[in-house]
């Protein structure tokens, strides 16, 4: 492997959290007109089956629902606008650096607040998906820091997998960040991010062999006006949160060589 593919982000992700949208299928017309101008040409409905409490006399039962999310994608599959009734999420696999990522927001930010007349969120979040190759002549351990390098080593060096995960706090932004390095693995995702129907770098999805991925995830939750300069500036400070946990788990030459952004 060239130096040059080393460190790649793979998926990068920006919400924004607010109070529920009493009747969000009346306005998706419009909403997917907005979006159609602006080049998310591609919309589907997913369906999840959910569980809901509902009031019965004296009793209160589970009662099994459909929610609707609805899924808005770019024409260069790179970039994809997923929202429900108390969430937007951008995702894209073309994260180069903040100004371009919160410019991608914008759009989202504007329908929240034009067209769906939502002024206030209470919870913005980030989450970046690395993934580090190792290049020729490098060991898997030494783009590590020294304890999750340590634990590839554990029973003779043998281990297909060694992961981590820690959660911690920073005045007001919730961390949890993973590690996880595989002595040989093809393109991972988290379990817990599904319909992901983007492009992603040829080379990243077809590499297998040693890899380690990187999953760092924070929000605030607290109230804010739904206004862009509010959500880049909470964004940034999560940014740099992240930069932290990012510079935690790699050796200080892994730093130098593949940088952080």
């Amino acid at each position: 492997m060239n130096a040059s593919l080393s460190t790649c982000t793979h998926l990068a992700m920006a919400e924004v959290r607010f109070q529920a949208i009493a009747n969000l299928p009346d306005a998706i017309h419009a909403l997917q007109l907005h979006l159609h101008h602006a080049q998310y040409t591609q919309a589907v409905v997913l369906k999840n089956q959910t569980l809901q409490v509902e009031q019965f006399g004296q009793q209160q039962m589970l009662v099994p629902g459909i929610a609707k999310t609805f899924a808005f994608t770019h024409a260069d599959r790179m970039r994809q606008f997923i929202l429900n009734e108390q969430c937007l999420v951008l995702r894209t696999t073309e994260f180069t650096d903040m100004d371009s990522f919160t410019a991608f927001f914008q759009e989202g930010i504007y329908i929240l607040h034009k067209i769906l007349n939502i002024t206030q969120a209470n919870r913005v979040g980030m989450r970046l998906l690395k993934r580090i190759i190792p290049s020729r002549g490098h060991p898997l351990r030494a783009y590590l820091q020294a304890g999750d390098a340590k634990r590839m080593d554990q029973f003779g060096g043998l281990s297909g997998h060694s992961q981590t995960e820690i959660a911690h706090q920073f005045n007001d932004i919730h961390l949890v960040h993973r590690v996880k390095a595989h002595a040989h693995s093809g393109m991972e995702l988290p379990s817990d991010i599904s319909h992901v129907d983007l492009a992603m770098r040829s080379d990243l999805t077809t590499y297998q062999g040693p890899s380690v991925f990187i999953d760092s995830d924070a929000y605030a939750q607290q109230p804010m006006d739904l206004q862009l300069p509010t959500v880049k500036k909470q964004l940034q400070h999560i940014h740099a949160i992240l930069g932290l946990a990012y510079q935690s788990s790699v050796s200080d030459w892994a730093l130098a060589e593949t940088g952080f952004r």
